[in-house]
């Protein structure tokens, strides 16, 4: 089970409803760019959804779209859409049961193009392998032998206020995409390419390497692992934001990167470093500049006695049952907080409290086996206001 479909707490940002990954639309919109884009939004149906078309060469008859911004922070899926309207989802890394995985989907759909591969075109098709299949976020970099020993040089650094500082300055200068060598494999009849993961952000810090197979006819083999940067041991310790007015306390060695989304920013709070969903342990903080406090205190109070499915900040969350929740009184000031299971490997924790016109949603996940880790509460606790640099 791969950490892939769940990754650190932005899952919990994508709403249930969202959890499709075919969609049937009509032949005639699948015939206009806009209107694939239009059939890619019931695959994919994020608020204010952007879409680019990937320019390729090898399947002729599909149209291949990336979003390129929507309400929902980190995820940046493809989607493919035919000439019947049938589109399917080929990005990973985001909570799908599917009786296709988005490997299967991909040489599914190499084979029905026909496609051919060879040393003229395998670059190409490895970008553009790289760019639909594996590239889900925005916030990642791509590359091969380069990349890797580049980020291993990074990550000799032993203070970790350097280490941030310098993951920035080399993240600024490296291309999304770097050059990938691609070689025969030993009989001749296949090529190969190790291709390297890197997110710049990640906590604690990793690279996944993708050992790439690319047959004749476009079919794709693919076996991945992580490689891990060992942490120093390091105490608890507070960070403090003013931009958003706030200070945290945090078992980390560096404090974690905000992703800002118009008036809304995320930040990663934890992750114990596991990639499975039945170990994994991770926490987030959502932060909404742009709320009335008193309109959403007497709106979540209705919503209460009315006992629906409870919306979690701007993104609402659909589930099979109403998720329970609980008005409780936080350092003084009200707030609502739940607990739930999200799916058959994990539960999950919420915390939503408006202050000085500012919302602050906390999420936690961790095993479905065991409760709430004190590590969740102990973050959560030692939450704090500061002095805000926002202009309401």
């Amino acid at each position: 089970m791969m950490f892939g479909r769940c990754f650190l707490m932005a899952v919990l940002c994508v709403p249930t409803v969202a959890q499709t990954t075919t969609f049937r639309g009509s032949p005639a919109d699948a015939k206009t760019v806009d209107g694939a884009m239009k059939i890619a939004n019931k695959v994919f149906p994020c608020p204010d959804a952007k879409w680019s078309l990937v320019e390729q060469p090898f399947w002729r008859h599909h149209t291949v779209l990336k979003l390129t911004s929507c309400q929902w922070p980190f995820f940046r899926p493809t989607v493919a859409v035919d000439e019947q309207g049938y589109a399917f989802l080929l990005s990973d890394h985001i909570l799908i049961v599917s009786a296709k995985t988005p490997l299967a989907q991909f040489n599914a759909a190499t084979q029905a193009e026909s496609t051919f591969v060879d040393a003229g075109n395998v670059s190409d098709y490895l970008k553009f392998f790289v760019t639909s299949r594996l590239n889900w976020s925005d916030s990642l970099v791509f590359g091969g032998d380069s990349l890797a020993r580049k980020v291993r040089e990074l990550w000799g650094e032993s203070d970790a206020r350097r280490l941030a500082d310098q993951t920035n300055d080399i993240k600024a200068t490296l291309p999304t995409m770097g050059n990938i060598p691609v070689k025969d494999d030993e009989n001749g009849h296949a090529f190969k390419a190790a291709v390297f993961e890197w997110r710049p952000n990640g906590t604690p810090p990793a690279m996944q390497r993708h050992d790439i197979t690319i047959h004749p006819d476009g079919r794709i083999e693919l076996n991945s692992e992580w490689i891990w940067r060992t942490n120093p041991e390091s105490p608890w310790t507070e960070y403090s934001y003013p931009r958003h007015g706030f200070a945290i306390t945090l078992p980390q060695a560096r404090a974690p990167e905000e992703n800002d989304e118009n008036d809304i920013a995320a930040y990663d709070l934890y992750w114990n470093g596991s990639r499975d969903e039945d170990t994994q342990i991770s926490a987030r903080l959502i932060v909404n500049t742009r709320t009335d406090c008193a309109s959403w205190l007497i709106k979540y109070r209705k919503e209460l006695k009315l006992n629906p499915p409870v919306t979690l900040g701007d993104y609402s969350m659909t589930l099979d049952k109403p998720i329970k929740t609980h008005e409780v009184t936080i350092k003084g000031n009200p707030a609502f907080e739940g607990e739930f299971s999200l799916n058959v490997w994990s539960r999950a924790y919420f915390r939503q409290q408006c202050l000085n016109g500012t919302l602050f949603a906390f999420y936690a996940l961790w095993p479905r086996s065991q409760t709430k880790p004190a590590i969740v509460d102990g973050m959560f606790d030692s939450f704090r206001l500061i002095s805000s640099g926002i202009k309401k």
